[in-house]
């Protein structure tokens, strides 16, 4: 448990680190970029750990420097305030629905999104059983080797599937991990058509999982959500999990304002 701030001293605050915070801070507010001397005056440090501060945040893609020498905040900030916002719209209106699939189920459930590469859990309900899978809020895993993450990819452009595949390829995670493209593509096609994905233990030994994906308004996938436990948990099970797994994916779908004529 962490302790508040107010019962207990925080010892491990980087001020490098608040002051990078401070100088983006103070130009996303502002409609005029800053040299860096500017900046070194009026937040009063020295050049030098300005300018590494400045070129960092611009390596990292939150600043640019104009041909004139002003730093100027990019678009990049807008971007992930966007995507905060769309997640948590989606874990909102997804959250009542994965309440209502496990108890359908008895197992935990699961909503993720696409991040770049990888897949993000954003919200999970947990089972009536004392069994606890690892998958977590802010979990990041490949996209590959769980269910939810070929779902998702599952209705991706063919040009985005490729980009991904190149960059971070087909780990093995364990013995039953897809590490053939031609098996991988033929996986996406099935899932394309039966409308479901599988998880046959290929992210973690003995963990199964169910995944659909969800879409919004425009067709467009919006991430995915399922059910996952041991192997053991979907013995008798299969069958009724997928039905309410793709029945829970349709509800967040049209939540989202999807309707199966805007799907191309």
């Amino acid at each position: 448990m962490y302790a508040k701030a107010s019962e207990k001293k925080v010892r491990a605050l980087v001020p490098s680190v608040q002051k990078a915070f401070a100088v983006l801070e103070f130009l996303a507010s502002e409609n005029n970029g800053y040299t860096t001397s500017g900046l070194s005056r009026k937040f009063k440090i020295p050049i030098s750990t300005m300018n590494n501060i400045l070129y960092t945040l611009v390596d990292c893609g939150y600043l640019r420097r104009t041909d004139e020498g002003l730093f100027r905040v990019t678009m990049k900030l807008l971007g992930e305030a966007a995507k905060l916002r769309e997640n948590t719209d989606l874990r909102d209106l997804a959250h009542e629905e994965l309440e209502v699939l496990t108890k359908r189920t008895g197992l935990a459930s699961m909503l993720s999104v696409r991040d770049g590469d990888q897949l993000v859990c954003i919200d999970k309900v947990e089972g009536p059983s004392q069994i606890r899978i690892a998958s977590s809020i802010g979990k990041r895993s490949y996209l590959h080797s769980t269910s939810t993450g070929k779902a998702i990819l599952a209705h991706q452009p063919g040009a985005t599937i490729k980009k991904i595949l190149d960059r971070v390829g087909l780990p093995a995670l364990t013995p039953n991990t897809i590490t053939s493209q031609k098996a991988f593509q033929a996986e996406l096609n099935r899932i394309r058509v039966q409308g479901y994905a599988l998880d046959n233990e290929e992210n973690t030994a003995g963990i199964r999982g169910i995944s659909a994906a969800v879409f919004d308004h425009e067709g467009e996938v919006a991430g995915a959500v399922g059910v996952g436990g041991v192997d053991f948990q979907f013995a008798d099970r299969m069958k009724d999990a997928i039905f309410s797994v793709r029945a829970c994916a349709r509800s967040v779908s049209e939540k989202l304002g999807f309707r199966e004529s805007t799907k191309s």
